[in-house]
Formats: structure tokens, C-alpha cells, sequence
């Protein structure tokens, strides 16, 4: 799953826009080894869909559920919310 489109799919061509919508649905595939891919920008939860901006914190991490930069992506958490990012 790649990290970066609330409306998409989470292929990577058609990537997740936030961290929290990815969590989610690894959640209700309901299995682990789950791969969540961030991709360059500034996640914060300003509301802004089609944008990284739609994250709510704290974000909650799913056990067995790698979560990393993609290749050459910095992201960033920073902005609204995001004073505790994970739990």
C-alpha cells in the first residue's frame, strides 16, 4: 500500500493521501505484513482532502504493519494535530 490518497485505491499508481486512511484499511483486510508506503509532503490533519492533510491524531500503528518512506519520499509529520503523532 502505497501512503498518499484518501480517495484512491492505495496501488501505486493510484496512491493513499494519509498514513490514517492506510492504517484503516490494512485494519479491515484484517491480516498482518502490511508494507505502507509515505510519500513526500507535510501530513497533518488540516482537513484538506486531496492532500496529505487528512490525518487524525495520535495516529494509531497496526501491529505486524511496516510503515516507511518510499523510495527517495521524505514525509513529514508536522502542523495541526500533530503534536503526538504515533501511539
Amino acid at each position: 500500500m502505497n501512503g498518499d490518497d484518501i480517495l484512491n485505491t492505495g496501488g501505486a499508481t493510484d496512491p493513499f493521501l494519509s498514513l490514517t486512511h492506510a492504517l484503516s484499511v490494512a485494519r479491515a483486510l484484517g491480516t498482518t505484513g502490511h508494507t505502507i508506503e509515505l510519500l513526500t509532503g507535510t501530513y497533518s490533519e488540516s482537513g484538506v482532502i486531496g492532500s496529505n492533510e487528512a490525518e487524525s491524531f495520535p495516529i494509531v500503528l497496526l501491529p505486524g504493519t511496516n510503515v516507511e518512506a518510499g523510495n527517495l519520499q521524505v514525509p513529514v509529520f508536522d502542523g495541526n494535530g500533530a503534536a503526538t503523532v504515533f501511539s
